[in-house]
């Protein structure tokens, strides 16, 4: 977990601003305006002492309206924030109770940030990790980083998948097995092994196919319902994207290569 950019942010233009979704996490504190935020077909009305939590890779706008608007935005990476209810990709929050204590977390954070002298990097460390244990004890909102439980988590899902991919599976029956919002889980999944949950079950859905295509009389319709696929159609178009032929001409190339 670090910071990997943080600036304040004067808007004066009555335009909305498209903040496009990254690998870090997002912290948007307003100091002074007001505005909305779009994220989806979600709007929120924030205001001064708003604070808005983005998760990983969510594009999202920011409404100014007719106000110019000032506001801190700090990039954070290794970090992944659990929402109430789970399903939520953005979470607003009023801290103006605790407008204070926040203002001087973020103001010295930012000083050791843009002046970068002798034994910065440890402090800005150490203010991220107080600021975000205030945040998460003020507003409800979990922060974990990647490290905190997600790698079991994944690896839960890997191994369940592995063992049930003919079966009905989803993100959303993945998330709800882990108790984790779905978009944490494709994010901290592709971080572990380099592909998406359902990209990964596709893969195996594949893997599965060539075995029953090569070594079984069964149709090609009866695979593609055994190994998870709800049509032939989808199966046929996933198996040629993954491998460039289609089951028809694996099964053929397969059995001629076991004569030879």
């Amino acid at each position: 977990m670090r910071i990997a950019s943080a600036a304040v942010i004067r808007r004066e233009k009555r335009e909305p601003v498209r903040h496009h979704g990254r690998s870090a996490a997002q912290l948007l504190y307003l100091l002074s305006g007001q505005g909305r935020v779009l994220i989806g077909d979600r709007l929120f009305v924030v205001r001064q002492d708003s604070l808005v939590a983005v998760n990983p890779n969510q594009d999202y706008i920011l409404d100014c309206g007719e106000d110019p608007v000032q506001y801190v935005l700090l990039e954070i990476d290794g970090v992944l924030f659990g929402f109430v209810p789970p399903d939520l990709r953005l979470g607003v929050y009023d801290f103006a109770p605790f407008a204070q204590q926040m203002r001087f977390y973020l103001n010295t954070l930012l000083e050791e940030w843009e002046t970068r002298e002798d034994g910065w990097e440890p402090s800005v460390q150490n203010l991220l990790e107080l600021l975000l244990i205030r945040i998460g004890r003020h507003s409800g909102m979990s922060v974990m980083t990647d490290n905190h439980r997600s790698g079991k988590e994944c690896a839960a899902v890997k191994r369940h998948i592995d063992a049930n991919f003919g079966e009905e599976i989803t993100l959303d029956s993945l998330a709800a097995r882990t108790n984790l919002n779905k978009y944490y889980l494709v994010h901290v999944f592709t971080r572990t092994y380099g592909i998406s949950p359902i990209n990964y079950l596709i893969g195996r859905r594949i893997e599965g196919a060539k075995r029953l295509l090569a070594e079984s009389e069964r149709s090609i319709s009866q695979i593609a319902q055994m190994v998870g696929f709800s049509s032939q159609s989808y199966f046929s178009q996933s198996f040629k994207r993954v491998t460039g032929q289609t089951p028809a001409q694996y099964r053929r190339q397969s059995r001629k290569a076991a004569q030879e």
